[in-house]
């Protein structure tokens, strides 16, 4: 029987050993375990929107994410900034289209001011809002109703701080998150180059 429960910092090896399963591939995932462990442990502290699978005392699956004014990210890339340019460098030298493509991201937002568009076919997002981050299971548990149930606790906690909405980013091409997130209630916010963004009112 799979349980649901707000996770804590010692369940933090375990979430990093999952995200290292579900999400091979990701830009994430390069920086390898132990950077990966540091990067949840800074969102659960900063945040505390934190909910995990578990399933005979293993976790099988994790929602997490942040709320909106957080620093918890800035806070990550700035205690572990040598590590993280390291193995950023240490990617690009090796082609790694992901770790380029993030270079390049970066410095777009360092040179050169993003456009501010005021076409919307969403409602603006307000402050007392959320992110969400990262869902994830276990293949072997997908299709089990494991990763409604976690969206649904995430929700729980996000009530609990009075949050009125919440986005989150999906891979344009990935048909199956798109689908999964249109049929538990979110519309679509923003379409941009790589990622659609959609939201979702409490």
């Amino acid at each position: 029987m799979i349980t649901y429960r707000k996770a804590t910092l010692q369940d933090m090896e375990d979430v990093a050993e999952l995200h290292l399963q579900i999400f091979k591939g990701y830009f994430l995932s390069s920086f390898g375990k132990e950077l990966v462990k540091k990067y949840y442990e800074m969102f659960l502290l900063e945040n505390d929107l934190f909910v995990l699978a578990i399933d005979k005392q293993n976790v099988v699956g994790f929602c997490m994410g942040d709320l909106k004014g957080s620093i918890a990210r800035a806070k990550f890339e700035e205690t572990y900034r040598t590590a993280l340019i390291f193995s950023i460098l240490k990617q690009c030298i090796c082609l790694n289209k992901q770790a380029i493509r993030k270079v390049m991201d970066r410095l777009k937002t360092c040179f050169v001011r993003k456009k501010q568009t005021s076409q919307t076919q969403s409602p603006a997002i307000s402050a007392d809002a959320a992110d969400l981050l990262s869902i994830g299971v276990l293949p072997e548990y997908r299709g089990t109703g494991c990763s409604e149930k976690l969206l649904l606790e995430f929700e729980k906690l996000l009530k609990e701080k009075h949050i009125r909405c919440y986005t989150l980013s999906v891979l344009k091409e990935n048909e199956r998150t798109k689908s999964f997130y249109l049929k538990h209630g979110f519309t679509l916010l923003h379409s941009g180059r790589n990622e659609i963004k959609y939201v979702k009112k409490l």
